[in-house]
């Protein structure tokens, strides 16, 4: 998929401080402030994603993604039967800070593409990617655009945490209370990244197969 453009930023300094008040969070402790951080990335495909745009050429599009989403899903077992699926509630867009965050990124991309000069040389108009939607401009309301997030927004697939090191793993990414099992994938991280997952996970294995075969090698010489 041809992606440009892309874009990591922080949500300004009094949006956030609004939205975590909202949340019950004002304090600093949070880490969400910190100047080396950013909060949304925004990029643009140069490809229609909606269904039934069609693809000839005429039609981009663009995404908005939380890098330090603060909403917390979980993931329970439904039954003791391995078969059956577990229960699994994302709880998506559920504080302040995060509908504060992708309402700012749409909007930035909205001014970037539909306001600017360079922007306007390229895009006409923002389409409406589905029937009940109006198409979003720079004078959008804030709800128009929560709306519009809850309508079509959809996870880059980057869910972590539910074996999260502390709580379910000990240091050596062994599960507390079970024999022989480590987890070694996405799920050990106890926080958001603040971006693309891909490379930490490189690194997570190359740890944990290290653990694994030096567990071995002990096992192996006693």
């Amino acid at each position: 998929m041809p992606v440009d453009w892309i874009v990591n930023e922080a949500l300004p300094a009094d949006q956030l401080k609004k939205a975590l008040t909202e949340d019950g969070d004002p304090s600093d402790s949070h880490g969400l402030d910190d100047a080396s951080r950013t909060h949304v990335e925004t990029m643009v495909v140069y490809n229609p994603l909606a269904p039934g745009v069609p693809v000839n050429g005429s039609f981009i599009a663009t995404s908005v993604m939380l890098t330090l989403p603060t909403s917390r899903g979980s993931l329970e077992l439904a039954s003791a039967s391995p078969n059956e699926p577990p229960i699994i509630r994302p709880n998506y867009f559920s504080t302040a800070v995060d509908r504060a965050v992708l309402i700012h990124g749409v909007r930035r991309l909205l001014q970037a593409l539909t306001f600017t000069q360079a922007g306007k040389d390229v895009v006409e108009s923002e389409m409406s990617p589905g029937p009940g939607l109006s198409s979003l401009t720079l004078e959008s309301s804030d709800k128009d655009i929560e709306d519009r997030i809850r309508a079509i927004g959809s996870p880059h697939y980057h869910m972590a945490g539910t074996c999260a090191l502390g709580t379910v793993l000990d240091t050596e990414l062994r599960v507390k209370g079970v024999q022989g099992l480590r987890v070694v994938d996405a799920s050990i991280f106890p926080a958001p990244l603040g971006g693309h997952p891909q490379a930490s996970l490189y690194a997570i294995a190359d740890l944990g197969a290290e653990m694994i075969s030096m567990a071995k090698e002990a096992k192996d010489t006693n």
